[in-house]
């Protein structure tokens, strides 16, 4: 008897142990994902400003090539430039910055690789792209078809997207919502003068606040 409940007990044990290791494993892969995270700098954009937005490449995997495409919401943005980022400086590299096309709202074919030997295993851009605002609300900024290789295979990635808020140029406390406010805040600065456009007051960038700033408060109320 006593050596047939300590068989049972050996027999239990063991798809216990192997559930525990099981569990640490999928926890081990679960942590080692390489990732693209869509970076914005945190501050209030209105229409007619510059975006410039980063896509932060974190490796946990050594990197030699990678690709992506990425799409905004077209209505808000318009995009200018994608340029190369410093996430495979200094060795020579074989990129390429993509097509963009505003009237799809993407930039497609957009990838970097090293040349020679060598691969990257810290944190740091991969490219750096500037919108120009063109409207005002919501927009999406996406990567899809993302992928990262190293000398012989393609390794597991996950994509963090980010989303960006165009406010109205009439919206002067950004709360969405063009009201007294906005209005009392542009007549508090009525008659002042300046380089075109060096407030936010200065509407219509004639370089005064004056009444046609007044308008437009008025003409946009309760817009965004």
């Amino acid at each position: 008897m006593t050596w047939t409940f300590r068989k049972k007990a050996t027999v239990t044990a063991i798809p216990i142990v192997a559930v525990v290791v099981t569990l640490l494993m999928l926890g081990s892969q679960a942590s080692s994902v390489t990732t693209f995270t869509v970076t914005i700098p945190t501050t209030t954009y209105r229409m007619g400003d510059t975006v410039n937005i980063s896509i932060l490449l974190s490796p946990t995997r050594p990197v030699k090539a990678w690709e992506t495409k990425v799409t905004f919401t077209k209505t808000v943005l318009n995009a200018k430039t994608v340029s190369e980022g410093s996430f495979f400086k200094p060795a020579p590299t074989f990129y390429n910055a993509g097509v963009i096309n505003n009237q799809t709202g993407e930039i497609t074919s957009i990838y970097d690789l090293i040349i020679g030997p060598g691969n990257v295993s810290a944190s740091k851009p991969i490219i750096n792209i500037s919108f120009k605002a063109i409207r005002y609300g919501m927009c999406y900024i996406n990567l899809t078809g993302t992928g990262a290789t190293n000398e012989t295979m393609y390794i597991p990635i996950t994509v963090v997207n980010a989303t960006v808020f165009i406010y109205s140029p009439y919206d002067m406390n950004a709360d969405k919502t063009v009201g007294m406010t906005d209005l009392l805040d542009v007549a508090g600065h009525y008659g002042q003068t300046g380089p075109g456009g060096w407030i936010k007051e200065d509407i219509d960038k004639n370089g005064r606040v004056g009444l046609l700033d007044l308008v437009f408060i008025a003409t946009h109320w309760g817009a965004y």
